[in-house]
Order: structure tokens, then C-alpha cells, then sequence
């Protein structure tokens, strides 16, 4: 239920208050200040992307959902009910209130296609390699940090993640094409 209102609720609740703070901006400006329309600073493309991807997840979890056991059901469907209908009004909002803005989005979609492959990446070859090329590229090429203090900064970030790991008793993920991070004499 809280991933649900984190991605779907939260957002609502941030656009009904940003409309209504609009609506009372409108209303103390001049019929020719009205007129001028400013162009929107919201994503529309990338949160078309993302509504079409929580809609598939939550079709898909719904579909899996039968094959549970009738008394297992209950907790995943208070996640799904609720949720597969808000996802599917988002898609039918962002369809309707789309417009083509490559230009403006082509960053953004970059930066999206960057994490969908480190996901990717993650799978094939594990934690390490994958979230050391991640860093680099945010802290070299988007942050535009300096080589030492990249180097120290991503060091850290990368200690505390396997920190992390060792904290919880989790292992890293493990590639399944290139299992570059298995430690000898550890099972798999």
C-alpha cells in the first residue's frame, strides 16, 4: 500500500495542490497577462513512459494474482485493486494530455534508457562492474565532477553500498551471463 502511494497518490496529491496554487495565481493576474501562455515544465513524454510501464506491472500482477493461493491473495490485492485502475487513468491523462516535446525530453529519455540498461547490466554481469560505469558516467559526465574528487566520492558510495550488502546478509546480485562477483568457495 505505501508503494502505491508513493508512486500514484503522492504525485495526485502534489498535482491538485500545484493546480489549485495556479488557479489562485491566475486569478490575481490581468486578462492580458492571462492570454500568454507559458510553455508547461512537465515530462509529459517520460510520464507517459512511466504510466504505460506501472500499468503493464500492475495488469501483470493482476493476472498473477489468480494463480496465488485463495488465502495468500488478500495482501497483494490490496496493492493491486486500487492500483491497477489509478495506473490505467494515468495512461488515459498522459495519452490525453500528450504533446510531442523530443527536443525538450531527449535528455530525460537518455537518462531513463541509462538506468533501464544498468538494470540490464546488473543482470548480465553482476553489481560491481555495472555500478562502477553508473557512477563514473553521473559523476564524471552529468555532475561534471573532477577525476579525485569523483574517484573518492564514487569509492565511498560504492563502500557503503557493499556495506550495505554485508550489513543485511544479502549478496550483491550476481551476473547470469558473466559472474565476474562470485567469491570462490561461496555457493551460488
Amino acid at each position: 500500500m505505501l508503494i502505491i502511494a508513493s508512486i500514484i497518490f503522492l504525485p495526485l496529491v502534489w498535482n491538485l495542490l500545484r493546480a489549485r496554487r495556479e488557479r489562485q495565481h491566475d486569478q490575481g493576474e490581468t486578462e492580458a497577462n492571462a492570454t500568454e501562455e507559458e510553455p508547461d515544465p512537465s515530462n509529459r513524454t517520460v510520464a507517459l513512459i512511466l504510466a504505460i510501464v506501472a500499468a503493464v506491472v500492475f495488469a501483470y500482477a493482476f493476472i498473477e494474482l489468480w494463480s496465488f493461493n485463495p488465502a495468500s491473495r488478500l495482501m497483494p490485492a490490496l496493492a493491486i485493486v486500487p492500483g491497477l485502475p489509478l495506473a490505467a487513468w494515468l495512461v488515459i491523462r498522459g495519452a490525453r494530455e500528450y504533446r510531442s516535446d523530443f527536443g525538450d525530453d531527449a535528455d530525460e529519455l537518455r537518462i531513463l534508457a541509462v538506468l533501464i540498461l544498468y538494470a540490464v547490466l546488473v543482470w548480465a554481469f553482476g553489481f560491481s562492474l555495472p555500478t562502477l560505469a553508473l557512477m563514473a558516467w553521473m559523476l564524471l559526465m552529468r555532475a561534471k565532477m573532477r577525476v579525485w574528487t569523483a574517484a573518492i566520492y564514487g569509492a565511498v558510495v560504492f563502500a557503503v553500498a557493499h556495506l550495505l550488502f554485508n550489513a543485511l546478509r544479502g549478496d550483491a546480485p550476481v551476473g547470469a551471463l558473466l559472474a565476474i562477483s562470485r567469491v570462490k568457495g561461496k555457493p551460488t
